[in-house]
């Protein structure tokens, strides 16, 4: 193999390791995020209010960034997600609801700048050939993140407070920085320069929508990010709500980021029984558990917990293949257009089912979050058998 090739064999470790470091910094704080909002509301109602109302904020936000790689170099714009995390847990040591919104709306944006630009960098830097191997890697890779992040910031929490959390994601953010640009620089530099900078994404959604492989891969994209926005969110509420205690949340999102091991062994499935079936049994067993979730709700909430922590096996299935059908499907001249309205389906998942949950919840008890997911990833379910093609 060439020097060339060697270098897009390494890249994908090396975005991998890049992404772990991300997932660190979020996984370290994600089961502390929704009990400190939850500690300032008292009431599981006013939390979703508040998740909507961030979300409508964030997404406002996240559409400026393709704007923003439009003026500004794709490094600096990657640098400037870093660094929004850090000012984001700033926020959060503040205990104030201001500082929650503030953290919260600086986080999702954060994310965004880093999220838009590595899946270019990949996409610029790994064959396409290659592509579900290098999703596989980079899925586990971060499952230790994932596995460690969510019980350390709980413990964290729960032993020397807030401080304690949020300095440590700092900490994590300035070794990602100085990664970042080490791989840029260095001799023999792994990420190659930038090529063409997205544009706007509300000037290519019509595009976009009007290809049925695009539109159903961000269908895909949403369903499964909108399970782990509810995971990650009403999980650790359920039992910080019920007596269960501060770590409980963190020790719960620990247990079901395990099952992201298991993403290399999807992705040997998918390629023997096909891409089509394995996604459409994940999002039905979704479905199932979470159905049998709902019906146990808070008055036996450690079997909900319990439910839900089996239906991980298949959402972590998920995280290893639901991006493949897009990255598939999309036309290698359109990868930075169709990149970022792809994108949204992070937004999007954010927003739309906090919204729904805001809703049931005034007549409903807390199983009905469950159920109401149930509905969409069974819809899921049926688009994916009935539309996704075989040959994928």
């Amino acid at each position: 193999m060439d020097g060339g090739g060697r270098v897009k064999a390494k890249s994908a470790y090396v975005f991998a390791l890049l992404y772990t470091l991300e997932s660190t910094i979020r996984a370290l704080v994600s089961s502390i995020i929704p009990i400190t909002a939850y500690e300032l509301l008292k009431d599981e109602q006013r939390v979703s209010v508040l998740y909507t109302c961030v979300s409508i904020a964030s997404l406002l936000g996240t559409l400026t960034v393709p704007m923003l790689i439009a003026f500004m170099a794709r490094r600096r714009v990657y640098s400037l997600g870093v660094v929004g995390f850090a000012l984001a847990s700033l926020a959060f040591v503040t205990s104030t609801i201001e500082g929650q919104v503030a953290g919260m709306f600086l986080r999702v944006v954060a994310n965004s700048c880093v999220s838009v630009v590595l899946s270019l960098y990949i996409m610029d830097n790994v064959p396409k050939t290659e592509l579900v191997k290098a999703e596989s890697i980079r899925l586990s890779m971060s499952t230790v993140a994932w596995t460690l992040g969510p019980f350390s910031g709980g413990w964290l929490y729960a032993n020397y407070g807030l401080w304690a959390v949020h300095g440590t994601a700092i900490g994590v953010a300035a070794i990602l920085y100085a990664l970042f640009w080490y791989f840029r620089m260095g001799e023999g530099a792994v990420i190659k320069a930038a090529k063409a900078p997205p544009v706007n994404p509300a000037k290519n959604f019509a595009r976009f929508f009007r290809q049925p492989r695009l539109s159903l891969a961000w269908f895909i994209a949403f369903a499964r990010s909108a399970f782990w926005t509810m995971y990650f969110v009403y999980g650790p509420i359920l039992l910080v709500s019920t007596g269960q205690g501060k770590m409980a949340g963190g020790i719960f999102l620990s247990l079901g980021n395990i099952m992201l091991f298991s993403t290399l062994i999807w992705a040997k499935i998918a390629r023997k029984i096909g891409l089509r079936i394995s996604i459409s049994v994940c999002f039905a067993g979704l479905t199932l558990f979470l159905l049998a979730a709902g019906y146990f709700g808070n008055d036996f909430p450690l079997v909900s917990a319990g439910l839900l922590l089996a239906a991980t096996v298949f959402g972590s299935a998920l995280d290893g293949l639901g991006s493949t059908p897009f990255l598939r499907a999309v036309k290698p001249r359109e990868r930075a257009e169709m990149t970022s309205v792809y994108r949204t389906f992070l937004d999007f998942s954010d927003l739309l089912p906090q919204l729904a949950f805001s809703v049931v919840l005034l007549f409903f008890g807390f199983g009905s979050i469950f159920v109401t997911m149930a509905v969409l990833t069974g819809a899921a379910a049926f688009l994916t058998w009935r539309y996704l093609p075989k040959s994928m």
